[in-house]
């Protein structure tokens, strides 16, 4: 997670994550939001195919949930 992150702005969280060179180097076909860094447990999950991430580039994800109450 990126410093400042998670964010809440009233009913909206955003998440951002920023992936480096040497970093998640693979195809990316789902992400997850977990509460911790290892043993957490999830809060979303997504599959979908993301393309595949290469030595030498940077990716950044960046996760919105708007929670709304029924």
């Amino acid at each position: 997670m990126d410093a400042t992150y998670p964010q809440r702005a009233t009913n909206v969280l955003t998440y951002k994550s920023t992936f480096a060179s040497g970093d998640a180097n693979w195809a990316w076909n789902e992400w997850a939001l977990f509460n911790a860094a290892a043993a957490g447990t999830m809060m979303c999950r997504v599959a979908v195919n993301q393309g595949t991430k290469a030595s030498g580039g940077s990716w950044v994800l960046t996760v919105t949930v708007t929670l709304t109450v029924t």
